[in-house]
């Protein structure tokens, strides 16, 4: 059990640092993790209703999404909406082809990031109609504009 504080150069070790309201700010520096790693604790998980092109509600930084397994052509695009009351315009957000499906048949994106909501973008890129409820996962990153 390791503690030290030294307010003259900002220098605290400690075993974790835990905050359980409000934010752990660095107003300077960098946030390095050596080890172990930065993770969201509290994500969700949806399946989408009647087709591809259905939005979905998942109000989670991080979150698991089950698409329908409706047919989507060779080269077509759908875009569906998550409405995300952890979204803000600001973020960032990685969303990937997670499972289900066929790996590496599919293009993911996600796009039109507003306060409230993002857009999942897929494109089918097999050369092949596919009918596969692949599962996409996301994450938001937190950014600032200025």
């Amino acid at each position: 059990l390791k503690r030290t504080l030294s307010l003259g150069t900002a220098t605290i070790d400690a075993a974790s640092l835990t905050a359980s309201t409000g934010d752990v700010t660095a107003t300077a520096g960098n946030l390095v993790a050596t080890s172990g790693a930065v993770r969201y604790e509290n994500g969700g998980s949806v399946t989408q209703g009647t087709s591809k092109s259905t939005g979905v509600t998942l109000n989670t930084p991080t979150g698991k999404i089950t698409m329908h397994a409706a047919a989507l052509a060779s080269d077509a695009i759908v875009t569906f909406t998550v409405t995300c009351g952890a979204a803000r315009a600001t973020d960032v957000c990685i969303v990937n082809h997670h499972s289900g499906g066929t790996i590496g048949k599919y293009s993911v994106d996600a796009t039109g990031h507003a306060a409230g909501s993002f857009k999942i973008t897929v494109t089918n890129i097999s050369g092949g109609s596919l009918s596969e409820a692949i599962v996409l996962h996301y994450a938001l990153i937190k950014t600032a504009h200025t």
